[in-house]
């Protein structure tokens, strides 16, 4: 019984120190995630912040908010979310993260927001800016 205890510590300090930062900075990773909800006003000013409340999921326990990316097209806003993994052992199962988004856009008009799922499938809204 004591050398499977000396052992498992033997081990356990191989797989500590074995680990070096270039090993550590293999383990992070981008990856467009699945925004599943997004909550915008319907109405925003010109040249003023338009908070989005965003929701999305990362594919495992390593996934956490990376970024919010926009496109804008004439009236036509896509928005994608970005998780940021970390870790090279992560635990099975998605995470729900939520954030909010600040849209500023300088021209009043009717805009159409996607939100970017999983498979090229968005969520629709529309704002309009006065």
């Amino acid at each position: 019984m004591k050398r499977i205890i000396q052992a498992l510590i033997l081990f356990s300090v191989i797989i500590i120190f074995a680990c070096n930062k270039e090993d550590k900075d293999n383990c992070i990773s981008y990856d467009q995630a699945s925004i599943f909800s997004a909550d915008a006003p319907s109405t925003g000013l010109a040249n003023q912040n338009i908070p989005i409340d965003i929701s999305f999921q990362c594919r495992n326990g390593c996934g956490h908010f990376g970024s919010i990316e926009e496109t804008i097209l004439g009236d036509l806003i896509t928005i994608k979310a970005i998780a940021k993994y970390e870790g090279c052992a992560c635990f099975l199962g998605s995470v729900n993260i939520q954030t909010t988004h600040s849209l500023n856009i300088s021209t009043a008009g009717v805009y159409y927001l996607r939100f970017l799922q999983s498979d090229n499938n968005y969520l629709s809204d529309t704002l309009i800016v006065q």
